[in-house]
């Protein structure tokens, strides 16, 4: 079974991704590898936005908490609103699989996969709960490539 899955996402990745639909499906299909494996734990943050993309709501951030703290105290240089860690661990993922890293290696793609992502997360809010009870949502991105500049909308509000 999972060496289906791995072919199907192949054959997806070797392709121009476009919309929003495909993005899900990729998505979806490493979601699917993942829980094949035998080591739960791998991949904590690439799962997480699997599952940000997957889920109308997240209100479980454990996997991915110690980033989303950092992004509320200083949202202007943080790894976590540059999808770096999603783009790190997708990309360590690619290779274990033997997939097509063009998406990750290629700044252009990413780029148009990041924007895609940003657009199906913005649906999504994350709750973080605790000490620090904070709603984020996303609300679009912006890519010039005059001077290569990308950035994504948000809001943070207490709850």
């Amino acid at each position: 079974m999972q060496n289906q899955i791995i072919s199907k996402l192949g054959v997806i990745l070797n392709s121009e991704i476009k919309n929003e639909y495909e993005v899900v499906y990729i998505l979806s299909r490493v979601r699917k590898i993942w829980e094949t494996l035998d080591k739960p734990y791998k991949y904590n943050k690439l799962i997480f936005y699997c599952d940000w993309a997957l889920h109308t709501s997240i209100n479980s951030t454990g996997r991915v908490e110690d980033e989303l703290k950092q992004f509320i105290y200083d949202v202007f240089e943080n790894d976590f609103i540059d999808f770096k860690h999603f783009r790190n661990e997708f990309k360590v993922f690619l290779e274990e699989f033997n997939l097509p890293k063009s998406i990750v290696e290629d700044s252009e793609k990413f780029n148009n996969f990041r924007k895609i992502l940003v657009d199906i997360y913005s649906d999504t809010p994350l709750y973080l709960r605790g000490n620090i009870n904070q709603k984020i949502t996303l609300n679009g991105s912006t890519y010039t490539t005059k001077n290569q500049h990308y950035g994504v909308g948000f809001s943070i509000e207490s709850i």
